[in-house]
């Protein structure tokens, strides 16, 4: 058996989850999109991570776990909520460019979530 708890990749997910929802608290993103259910599904996260963590599965088949299929599909609810594929460019052209610098690390934190899940 493996110890999940300490397996590298469920902790960096769950971190990258966590900078994820205070970058999205915090970060000044502007344009249309859905807030409330970007970070409510990032939330409703917490379960299939804990799932993973506590499964004690092997390093192989922990990948092709059934709650990792239910992560991707929160990943891409997220991005839907955060307005479709070209969120990021999106939110780049509605932000002034003295405000630019600190809006693409938000969005480099975002991403960070998006490609870690």
């Amino acid at each position: 058996m493996w110890d999940t708890t300490k397996d590298y990749r469920l902790l960096v997910a769950q971190e990258s989850k966590e900078l994820y929802k205070k970058t999205i608290n915090n970060g000044s993103f502007r344009g249309h999109w859905n807030k409330k259910m970007a970070l409510e599904v990032a939330e409703n996260m917490n379960s299939d991570l804990q799932a993973l963590t506590y499964s004690y599965l092997d390093p192989k088949d922990l990948a092709s776990a059934p709650e990792v299929g239910h992560l991707r599909e929160k990943i891409e609810k997220i991005v839907g909520y955060l307005g479709g594929d070209d969120w990021a460019k999106t939110f780049l052209e509605k932000t002034p460019k003295q405000e630019r610098e600190r809006l693409e690390e938000n969005i480099a934190k975002v991403k960070f979530f998006i490609r870690t899940i």
